[in-house]
């Protein structure tokens, strides 16, 4: 039997092109890397299993950032089908992907971006 979570959050990097002072993720002190969706996929996948959440918040440093993040979306979205989600980010590395609306698309009104 799995348990319910209203809210869950997948930090997907450390890199984030700002140096806001008061950060509450610590990116102000120059961490560094992002984390790959193939290298978690199959613990994320037990989980899934155990726990079944409402609202997912896909973050980091800068999510946008992250060149796997797209994986991470799709990832995400696959194990958790019910789930909704939402990605917190600056609004500044849009640029990076130009395909955004049309890779997000099949998600209507599951996903969203909150700058």
């Amino acid at each position: 039997m799995a348990h319910n979570l209203a809210y869950s959050e997948f930090y997907i990097t450390n890199v984030c092109n700002q140096n806001c002072e008061n950060c509450n993720r610590f990116n102000n002190y120059a961490y560094k890397g992002h984390y790959l969706w193939d290298d978690h996929k199959d613990e994320y996948a037990k989980w899934a299993k155990l726990v079944n959440i409402d609202l997912i918040g896909i973050l980091g440093g800068e999510p946008f950032g992250n060149p796997d993040m797209m994986n991470w979306i799709h990832g995400i979205a696959e194990l958790w089908p019910n789930a909704n989600l939402t990605i917190v980010n600056s609004g500044t590395q849009f640029d990076k992907w130009p395909n955004l609306y049309e890779d997000l698309l099949q998600y209507s009104k599951r996903i969203q971006i909150e700058v």
